[in-house]
Order: structure tokens, then sequence, then C-alpha cells
């Protein structure tokens, strides 16, 4: 699920406003005293703060940013009956990550080997590569964090058809292809001159026709049938001897065919991964309508293509066509009612449409592990928090602490259950812990501290 990540966030901030239906009104009678109405407003208020903030959690699954990389010591995981403890938060020193330079490639050359032609290209340090596509007319490989700073070469020979190195998520993107069947093989090496990626063309023996066999067979066989021709004086000789041989009588040696190539075989899984990636480049280079016509078509020839049905009903959320985009996650929830990305993408709908509880229920059965899909469970909390299953919601967000303690927003989301709780010792806790970590979005940090300067903390 991780190709449609991004996706997902695109369509979060796209939406990154409150929902219809969240504002309380607040009335207060002709009779009410000052201070009685000044109590209403300040109780109202509190509450659309809240209600913002529960939307704000709702459309933002991702956990936020942070360079912390360790958590600290976690309490253990409440059950139904327990109430849920927040503890006080130990950052530990942040680290940031090391600025990794890209590798650039200096030349790019062809070169004979044979009958095969070899493709280089030299750089600075050691290439890595992912193979994406290779058959017996193209090659595509994908070279990450590699820049080029070197001309293409013109093509040797007629074999190669064509060849491109084209700047993709901040690598390369080789595309080589031939007009006859080849064979292609990729090999990173190390020498004096430096390190170099290598790929072969292989040129592939043709096969003897089997009209060019028999004529070959036929040939030999009126030649050594044909009488010698012997000198007069030698004429006698032969003819005491009285040896001919007869070549005809033995089998023409047959010529060397050359071995059957075996196809690559792609699988269904590979094929769905193929148009996802496909229709990812489309998106990133402005084409979403291309992209999303290409995924329409592919999914209709192939209803388990899941990957690509995931990432079809986001784009279609992304341009904000939701009727299209319930019918293709109905039909793969049909054929994989497991599968969490598909039940992600249906909660978000349910939410939307102001059904939170229905979402919060759908997600609960089958849920990944926490580890695996943290932002499956974000939004399970975000939905029972929005449905009013505030025990429910803080048993979500304390099981996301534990994976994680340095996210501000699933404290900010304890924090507001634990309220609703009365549990209001353990609320400014959780709210405390949220100024505690570094680069908070000033929207939860300062949540936090309203929150704090309420409950008296």
């Amino acid at each position: 699920m991780s190709l449609v990540n991004d996706m997902l966030r695109d369509l979060d901030q796209r939406r990154e406003k409150p929902s219809p239906g969240r504002e309380i009104p607040l009335t207060a009678s002709a009779s009410a005293s000052p201070a009685t109405q000044t109590r209403w407003i300040g109780l109202g208020g509190a509450s659309l703060v809240t209600a913002a903030v529960v939307t704000w959690l709702l459309l933002n699954p991702e956990p936020a940013s942070s360079p912390a990389t360790a958590a600290p010591e976690r309490p253990p995981v409440s059950s139904e009956s327990t109430p849920v403890v927040a503890q006080p938060l130990q950052l530990p020193a942040v680290q940031l990550p090391a600025v990794v330079a890209p590798v650039e490639v200096s030349a790019v050359r062809w070169q004979r080997a044979g009958n095969d032609w070899l493709l280089t290209l030299v750089a600075g340090a050691e290439t890595p590569y992912n193979l994406r596509k290779i058959d017996g007319r193209e090659l595509q490989l994908s070279l990450p964090d590699v820049l080029l700073s070197a001309p293409l070469p013109a093509l040797p020979d007629r074999l190669i058809q064509s060849l491109s190195l084209e700047s993709s998520d901040g690598g390369l993107e080789l595309h080589l292809t031939s007009r006859e069947p080849v064979n292609f093989q990729v090999h990173p090496l190390q020498n004096d001159s430096g390190y170099q990626l290598q790929v072969r063309v292989e040129t592939r023996p043709q096969p003897a026709s089997a009209t060019t066999i028999q004529e070959h067979s036929a040939t030999a066989a009126a030649n050594s049938l044909r009488p010698s021709a012997v000198p007069p004086a030698a004429k006698s000789a032969a003819d005491s001897t009285a040896q001919v041989t007869v070549e005809a009588a033995k089998p023409a040696a047959p010529l060397p065919v050359a071995p059957l190539q075996k196809s690559v075989r792609v699988s269904a899984e590979q094929r769905d991964q193929q148009h996802s990636s496909d229709a990812l480049a489309l998106v990133r280079k402005g084409r979403t309508r291309a992209a999303i016509a290409n995924l329409r078509a592919f999914v209709s020839d192939d209803s388990a293509a899941l990957q690509s049905r995931t990432l079809l009903a986001t784009l279609l959320l992304a341009e904000q066509q939701s009727v299209e985009a319930a019918q293709v996650i109905d039909t793969g929830l049909a054929l994989t009612p497991q599968d969490p990305g598909l039940r992600k993408l249906k909660a978000r709908l349910l939410i939307l449409a102001g059904d939170s509880g229905q979402a919060a229920e759908l997600l609960r059965d089958a849920a990944p592990a926490v580890a695996r899909d943290s932002e499956y469970h974000q939004l399970k909390a975000a939905a029972e928090q929005a449905a009013g299953l505030h025990q429910a919601a803080s048993r979500s967000y304390h099981g996301l602490l534990q994976h994680d303690a340095t996210n501000p927003a699933w404290w900010v989301g304890l924090g507001i259950s634990l309220e609703a709780l009365q549990q209001k010792a353990q609320a400014r806790q959780a709210y405390a812990n949220v100024l505690q970590i570094p680069r908070v979005p000033a929207s939860l940090s300062g949540y936090a501290r309203t929150r704090l300067q309420q409950l008296g903390g």
C-alpha cells in the first residue's frame, strides 16, 4: 500500500477543512443572567475548538513528521475496564538523518563485444538499480538517487531501436529497446576507472529454416554421387582396387539450431503493479485524467487488480468523483472484504457522509498490526472519537502511542477522549506531552496549551 500513501495524503490536504454539521448551535433564553450566558458561550467555544481538532485528526491520518526516532518506555495496554493512563513523555536526543548526495553518471558509451553490444554507464560511486521490466525486446531500469551529467551517445547499430535516460523522482529511468529479440544482462562493475553499470545486449543466433537444411543435405548427397575425375594414368589402379566410396550412404550432419528462448511470464500481480506505477508516473506529470482512464480500463479487464483498484479509487476521491469512487471501492470489497486499503477508503467516504459510527465498525474487524499500518488505526481512533465512542478511541490512541510516543496528533486525540471520560488529570498529562515534542504544528500546540489552561495544568 505504500504506492498510494502519497495520493491519500494529497486527498487529505484537499479536504482539510471543517466538516459540515460539526458546529454546535449556542442558544440562551432571554431571562438568562449575564454569567450564565458567558458560561454557555465559553462552553460552546470550547466545543467548537474540540470539533475542529477532531476534524483535523480525521482528515490527517498520516503521523506528523518528527525528527525523534526512538520512543520512551511504554505503559502496558489497558484492558476494557481499566482507564487509560497517560505517562510523562521523555524524549531522546534528536538525531538528524545524514544527507546522501546523488550518484553522478559522467559518461554513457556503446562498445562492440563480438556479436553483442555493451552499454556502459560510468559513475562516481556504486549505482544501485531496480529491474522494472525485461523481455526479448525491452529493458527498463530504475536508478534511484542518480543524476545524468553526460549526453547520450548515438545508437550504434540498427539492432538498437531506442535508448532513453529520463529524470524521475530524484533518479533516472533507463529504457532500452531492440528491433529483434535479444538477451539483456545487467552487471554492476568496479575497476581502476571507478564504478560502472553495464548492460549487455546479447544477440540471439537465428535458427536455420527446415528448407535450408533440406537443400543443404540434397546438395551434399548429389555431390557425393558424382564419379570422381580420375587421371588416365591412375585409372587402371583405380579399376584394380575397384573401391568406390559413396559418401551419400552416410547421413548428412545436421546444422546447429539455436535453442528455443522461453518467454518471460509476467504474473497478474506484476501486471497490476506495473499499471499502478505507470498511472502514478502520469499523475506526477499532471495527467491525472489520463491515469484515471488507464486504470479504469485495466480494472475493468482485471477485476482482481487490487493495487490498481485502490489507486483508481484514491484518484477519483481526489478529483471529487465520489459516486464512481464508491462503486470502485464496493466492488473491490465484495472481492476482497479484508483488504485494509479498500477499508480505509470506504471509511473515509462514510466519515465524509457523516456516518463515523459505521466507519469505526468497519475498521474494527480484521485490523492489521499497528506497526504495519498505523494510518489504519489512526483513522479508526478518529472515527471512534467522532462517533462519541471515547473509551474505544482512548484505547486506540493508547495503542498507537505505544508504537510511537512522539506523535503529537495522537496525544491530542488521547487527551480529547480522556476529557470526555472525565479523566482530567490524565488528559492534562496527554496535553503536556504534546508540548515536549519538537516541531509540533502550531494548531496542535496551541490547542494543547489552551486545554491545559482550561484544565488548570
